[in-house]
């Protein structure tokens, strides 16, 4: 895919920091990770280096603290639908 391609090397999707194509696809990535476990699949399956990158990126503190705030949120979501 496209975005395999892109994000081919370092930890980050644009260079050796964070920035705003980090703070954009965070929450995509979630969002897929998420989706894919309630259809009962891996959607990075077939994307080696977006999963190696998504890895990498959760490990990023900034990133990692608002991974944890959309995990709370998505419970507290599902705990009241």
């Amino acid at each position: 895919t496209i975005l395999d391609d892109l994000v081919d090397g370092g930890p980050y999707a644009v260079g050796e920091a964070l920035s705003l194509g980090d703070c954009a696809l965070a929450p995509v990535l979630f969002a897929a990770k998420v989706t894919g476990q309630r259809l009962g699949f891996d959607l990075l399956t077939s994307t080696p280096n977006v999963a190696r990158y998504a890895a990498t990126i959760a490990d990023d503190e900034h990133v990692a603290r608002v991974l944890v705030e959309m995990e709370d949120g998505l419970s507290r979501l599902l705990r009241a639908g």
